[in-house]
């Protein structure tokens, strides 16, 4: 924000300066009111994303359970505290997380249908994520082992293809030199002593680097892990060849007693 725009979060910046154009003071009110949309379409965006993840298409077209677990995935998210936190005030960490959902859509949209846009498109919404957000990066080398299995899964593992998805990839460095020479011409560069662009990016790659090193948990991971990728997997590898036909009622209520259990945590009862 002026008139010390942010140097880490260039999409963040370059939004809030579009929508609040010239008028004194509004900077902040667009600031908090994007954050607001923004938090709302992450939770609708997850949603969508745990519903659309359910490999079995007996679970997906004879029952409840997709639509079930993505409403159950979009509260949890919606009342998560640090996600409430970052959504009701002026923060860009939003930015990045929906941009990260979008992405993952679009990747989930060419595995189930097949359509090439999702993949481009998917590509193009993460290397801006990964301009955006330090955290993204770390999440690169899962995203692309995962597209490059479905990619062989549908016999569509080409080396042109794969180098083509590469320079897509090129967005996120040209976003940061973009963001150099927009920044390089603010008075704020002048004030800071910044030479020129090539010292700006300095900069930039410093704080992202800074970003990046904090985003790895030094305590806490493998409870992290057990919470959350073991229980994944879990669910993966079950739905992916159930042994017997779905039941109807059986998923719905298990999924609501998680449910009963996630609102206990989050109330502290």
């Amino acid at each position: 924000l002026s008139p010390f725009p942010s140097m880490d979060r260039p999409l963040w910046g370059w939004l809030i300066r579009l929508w609040a154009g010239p008028v004194p003071g509004s900077a902040v009110l667009v600031a908090h009111g994007l954050s607001v949309v923004l938090g709302a379409c992450g939770a609708g965006l997850l949603a969508r994303l745990v519903e659309g993840s359910l490999v079995d298409r007996r679970i997906r077209a004879g029952t409840t359970l997709g639509p079930l677990a993505g409403a159950v995935a979009g509260l949890a998210l919606a009342t998560s505290i640090p996600y409430w936190l970052v959504s009701n005030r002026a923060h860009p960490a939003t930015l990045g997380l929906v941009l990260l959902l979008i992405a993952l859509n679009l990747l989930q949209h060419y595995r189930l249908t097949g359509s090439a846009r999702g993949l481009w498109l998917g590509t193009v919404v993460y290397a801006l994520g990964m301009a955006e957000l330090p955290t993204l990066l770390l999440l690169a080398p899962l995203l692309a082992g995962q597209t490059l299995l479905v990619l062989w899964q549908k016999r569509e593992l080409r080396v042109g293809r794969v180098l083509l998805l590469m320079v897509v990839l090129l967005l996120t460095p040209l976003v940061w030199w973009l963001a150099a020479l927009d920044y390089a011409r603010l008075p704020a560069a002048a004030w800071r002593e910044m030479s020129g662009p090539v010292e700006v990016l300095r900069y930039e790659l410093i704080t992202y680097r800074d970003v990046l090193l904090r985003s790895a948990p030094k305590q806490g991971w493998l409870i992290l892990l057990f919470t959350t990728l073991l229980p994944w997997l879990v669910a993966y590898v079950t739905m992916r060849n159930p042994p017997r036909p779905i039941p109807q009622w059986g998923p719905i209520l298990l999924f609501l007693l998680v449910l009963a259990l996630v609102v206990a945590v989050l109330l502290n009862a």
